[in-house]
């Protein structure tokens, strides 16, 4: 069983994020893209695009349109705050570190909260 830490470090607080992501749509979208777990089994990789991918859940949440939070820009994102294990555009491949992304939602949302 894996184990993911859900509180807010001092590590993140100084994390720079843009003020683009401080939302409640990409909290969302984080929470729905890169679950812990789907269906009772432990995830930890995503398409890039094509059927339930982070193009799609970006464009299910209206990231672009109403943020103007691009793939590229959600990509860059996350390899800035370590959540890639391993990044395969050519295969369309992302495998993601859960740790981190619980880190950056955790993060955004208290930056929400302020």
């Amino acid at each position: 069983m894996l184990h993911v830490e859900l509180s807010r470090s001092d590590k993140t607080k100084r994390w720079n994020i843009p003020d683009k992501f401080i939302n409640c749509d990409f909290v969302r979208f984080l929470n729905n893209t890169f679950p812990i777990s789907e269906a009772h089994q432990e995830r930890d990789f995503r398409t890039l695009r094509g059927y339930g991918s982070v193009k799609e859940y970006a464009d299910y949440f209206q990231l672009q349109e109403n943020h103007g939070i691009t793939l590229e820009a959600i990509l860059k994102l996350l390899n800035d705050k370590g959540c890639f294990l391993k990044l395969n555009k050519k295969e369309n491949f992302l495998k993601y570190h859960n740790q981190n992304i619980q880190h950056l939602r955790v993060e955004i949302e208290a930056r929400i909260k302020k």
